[in-house]
């Protein structure tokens, strides 16, 4: 096969992969292309990552439109895999692509390009290959709705159509797929009922999107029925109903995401393998039962924005010697913070706040030593301040406003606590006294961010592979804005509406990496 290659466009260097690619070679040896070792025919072409852009055009090139072989892909019949990923290409999707290598294309990857319209999947023939396995068109921007066509793909195993503009409801014959193991269907526009996937599902996505309708009736097809599922991310839709509580008990699902949508009724306890958990930002209400505690394997725990009531069961702080993340804020909790924290704990974030909590802080928080983020905030706390928490190694956010705590705020010069701190909120209390001087002269992390800077770029970075993601509420300026992915270079300190009097410390001028600094409603002089 003799092709002429254009090598540059518009002074873009092609990636070298295509360098290789020259008229009169054996096209065998050219970089991204696989051949049969018997008959010579090509079976595979991996064009991904080569900067590629322009339009798939009928009438020009895969690769770049000034080149004028209009059918070459449709020309290579036994083409088993096709990985067009990661490149520039854009406009529509001829019709005549999806003739290619009807009879053998296995893989199929599209992701990460630029491509739009309405042909990801046509209508008419031809049709998608029914031997492909793989197909990936994520990242794109296709407008269309899913024709019932995608159900002649039988041997389909793992579709990924995630961050398009994707709309319409997915066809009833869905489910018919019954090889399909990973669907992610994420970031789209999609409606209608939840799209029931086979039995034989290993993971499922349909999170952003605009899924609707009463779950109880889609419900009854998973759970027993669907042995193979690990992972169930169903977030931000509109979905209504209730779970019955021990509906996760006797799965093996271990990533749980039902949050933000209409959800009703009381906790749907995990599974004892879940490791990921979040029924944040719905309706559920009542207490937290004790059973949760028997999912061991639990590393993210969000309860949070919900009517959950009552008192923390004693376990929920000390079952876990893997648990990360406890996330409980914004509920109707109350009673005393369970004391018995464990030395062998490894939380990283434990949000408490917006909840009725009263009594004092738990001394055994400083068992906690991975702890970067404590957030108290909003409940009814009495207690002097907690300098004791400064022997925590890595805290970097400590937000204890509007409690009841109060006295001094007294810290013995050179005693080395909160080096690491990076956002103080102890507004809205009782404290009173001159400004904590010695405090801030121990505030190492606001003096100078940029070493740390350059190793993570936000806090608690090591969440930054995972669903789940911090947020805070800080006053800037008398707003209240929340701060998500809390960015490690942001540094605040809010002592407003106490009784602090006196002078301003000069030290605070050695906070050179301060970005916010809060002293209002006080007796300062």
């Amino acid at each position: 096969m003799a092709l002429d290659f254009v090598c540059e466009y518009d002074g873009v260097p092609s990636y070298p992969k295509a360098n290789s690619w020259n008229n009169g070679g054996d096209c065998c040896s050219w970089d991204g292309v696989m051949c049969n070792n018997v008959t010579g025919n090509i079976i595979s072409l991996d064009l991904r990552c080569n900067c590629f852009h322009g339009a798939l055009h009928s009438d020009s090139s895969l690769i770049l439109p000034t080149l004028e072989i209009p059918y070459i892909l449709n020309s290579l019949k036994r083409l088993t895999h096709l990985d067009l990923s990661y490149n520039r290409i854009s406009g529509e999707i001829p019709r005549w692509f999806w003739g290619i290598s009807q009879d053998t294309l296995e893989t199929l990857d599209l992701s990460h390009n630029l491509l739009e319209g309405e042909q990801l999947f046509p209508r008419a023939t031809p049709n998608p290959s029914t031997f492909t396995s793989y197909f990936d068109a994520s990242h794109n921007g296709f407008t269309s709705r899913i024709p019932s066509s995608i159900c002649q793909m039988s041997s389909l195993q793992s579709l990924y159509l995630s961050n398009n503009n994707l709309t319409g409801n997915m066809p009833p014959c869905f489910g018919n797929i019954t090889n399909l193991w990973t669907i992610d269907l994420s970031s789209n526009n999609f409606q209608g009922p939840l799209p029931v996937p086979s039995p034989s599902t290993f993971q499922f996505n349909a999170s952003y999107n605009g899924f609707n309708g009463e779950i109880s009736s889609s419900i009854c097809y998973f759970g027993l029925s669907f042995p193979a599922l690990r992972c169930l991310i169903i977030s931000n839709n509109n979905f209504v109903g209730w779970w019955p509580i021990e509906f996760f008990l006797n799965t093996s699902v271990a990533t749980i995401d039902l949050s933000n949508n209409n959800f009703r009724g009381q906790i749907p306890l995990p599974s004892p393998v879940t490791n990921y958990y979040s029924i944040a930002s719905n309706n559920i209400i009542g207490n937290i039962p004790s059973l949760i505690c028997n999912a061991t394997k639990l590393v993210f725990i969000d309860l949070s924005n919900n009517g959950i009531l009552g008192r923390l069961p004693q376990c929920l702080v000390n079952f876990s010697t893997v648990l990360l993340v406890l996330n409980l804020q914004s509920n109707l909790l109350e009673g005393t913070i369970p004391q018995s924290f464990s030395s062998r704990n490894r939380l990283m974030t434990l949000d408490l706040s917006r909840n009725q909590f009263e009594g004092t802080m738990p001394r055994s928080f400083v068992k906690c030593k991975h702890l970067e983020v404590l957030n108290l905030g909003e409940n009814q706390i009495v207690d002097m301040f907690p300098r004791w928490l400064g022997t925590l190694p890595q805290l970097k956010v400590l937000i204890l406003r509007s409690n009841n705590l109060m006295g001094l705020l007294n810290i013995r010069r050179g005693s080395h606590l909160f080096p690491r701190l990076r956002i103080l909120d102890l507004s809205n209390n009782n404290f009173s006294g001159p400004l904590p001087a010695n405090l801030f002269m121990n505030l190492k992390g606001m003096m100078n961010c940029e070493n740390e800077q350059e190793k993570s770029l936000y806090m608690t970075q090591f969440f930054r592979m995972t669903l789940y993601e911090n947020s805070i509420i800080v006053t800037m300026k008398g707003l209240k804005i929340e701060l998500v992915k809390i960015l490690t270079i942001f540094t605040t300190i809010d002592l407003s509406h106490n009784s602090f009097q006196g002078d301003i410390p000069r030290v605070i001028g050695h906070l050179h990496s301060l970005k916010g600094l809060n002293l209002t409603h006080n007796h300062i002089i």
